[in-house]
């Protein structure tokens, strides 16, 4: 049964992980839960992706994560996002 879908039109992969980000911070946005997923999905999971290109859907649906309009606090909280689910990657 596919899973619930977080992002209309994003791989499977970022749906799954958007829901895995959303549980282990569940304080948090949508908008950073699509961030975390996109960016973990693009370094970690299937970079050649052509949705992980500059024209691809993480530059529209999510934006770069070392955007300036992030506070140095909110880049820190990605970076722990991303490091936690690198880990879960790494263990299946």
């Amino acid at each position: 049964m596919p899973g619930k879908v977080h992002i209309k039109g994003a791989p499977a992969k970022v749906n799954e992980l958007y829901e895995r980000i959303k549980e282990k911070s569940p304080g948090k946005s949508k908008e950073y839960w699509a961030r975390v997923a996109w960016q973990v999905y693009c370094q970690n999971v299937n970079p050649d992706s052509p949705s992980c290109g500059p024209a691809g859907k993480t530059a529209q649906l999510s934006g770069p994560i070392s955007s300036s309009k992030m506070t140095a606090t909110a880049r820190m909280e990605v970076a722990r996002a991303l490091r936690s689910a690198a880990k879960l990657l790494a263990s299946r």
